[in-house]
């Protein structure tokens, strides 16, 4: 790991913990995680007194450089930068702090035991040629799937809106009070039996518990 990699994170404490407990806090963040030092920076801005709370010795949670394998240094979960809401990265003047990312283009790389792999592109045609040589008859199947993923995302992250179009946004970029209310979300996927099983059966599984495949569902905590 390089001598940068080594430290970065590694903050240390501002001041003794016994001085630090003393003091009078407005808010206090538990979780020195990218999103919870996003939070805390904009309270601290707005004049609050902010303290942040973490247990590990290095802080940005799972936007962090780590070293899984030899030689392999990667953030084991932030792997989605370009979800990165732009006006916080405006606002919070990261370009000026170093900040610069590049969109990766090559999709998703899935290696198997046998030693076969498929590469799934970002791009539809090639995608769909990968499939193809991986498995002809699920061709059309994947075409479908697509589908239903197509119309949960127009859904879950709209097309345009007030700050989209005053932030210049491409399509489908989820901007702050854009995002659909629970309601609006049951109005929009009440008639999408596929839908509604992909977004309350599978990828909100940990904290929704559906009533049905069809129905909109009961929002309860498990």
């Amino acid at each position: 790991m390089s001598a940068t990699a080594a430290v970065l994170g590694k903050i240390g404490l501002p001041a003794p913990i016994k001085e630090i407990a003393a003091r009078n806090w407005d808010v206090i963040v538990v979780g020195a995680g990218h999103n919870g030092l996003a939070c805390a920076t904009y309270l601290a801005r707005a004049g609050r007194r902010v303290l942040v709370l973490e247990s590990r010795e290095r802080v940005g949670g799972a936007c962090t450089v780590e070293e899984p394998f030899p030689d392999v240094r990667m953030s084991p979960c932030a792997y989605l930068a370009g979800l990165l809401h732009p006006l916080v990265v405006k606002e919070l003047g990261l370009p000026e702090r170093g900040f610069d990312w590049t969109p990766a283009v090559n999709g998703l790389f899935v290696p198997f035991l046998d030693g076969s792999s498929i590469q799934l592109w970002d791009d539809d045609t090639r995608c769909e040629e990968e499939v193809r040589r991986f498995s002809s008859r699920d061709v059309e199947g994947w075409r479908a799937m697509n589908d239903v993923i197509r119309r949960l995302r127009d859904a879950l992250r709209p097309a345009s809106g007030p700050s989209a179009e005053a932030s210049h946004s491409g399509p489908n970029d989820l901007w702050i009070g854009d995002a659909p209310t629970q309601e609006r979300l049951e109005d929009l996927l009440s008639g999408d039996t596929e839908a509604y099983s992909l977004l309350f059966n599978w990828s909100m599984a940990e904290f929704v518990e559906p009533t049905s495949d069809c129905n909109p569902p009961t929002w309860v905590k498990v």
